[in-house]
């Protein structure tokens, strides 16, 4: 297991547990009219290749999230 399958599995897990925690305490009918904004900073004196892995990482896990959890069909939007 690489450091970035490590941080792809922690960041999926994370986003899993907040969209849970979200519906369980708002419920249907306030979750599926509000729109949720993720976002991820890391320090700027990481390098860019530091940055990149992290924001690799991200997105595969946002996949894995998103289509595991039927949101998406394992595409992710990019803004």
């Amino acid at each position: 297991m690489t450091a970035m399958d490590v941080t792809r599995d922690f960041l999926s897990a994370l986003y899993q547990h907040a969209i849970g925690t979200l519906w369980r305490q708002n419920g249907q009918a306030v979750m599926s009219m509000t729109k949720v904004d993720f976002v991820l900073t890391v320090p700027a004196v990481w390098s860019d290749t530091a940055k990149q892995s992290v924001f690799l990482s991200l997105s595969l896990s946002l996949s894995l999230s998103l289509s595991s959890s039927g949101l998406i069909d394992g595409a992710i939007g990019t803004g």
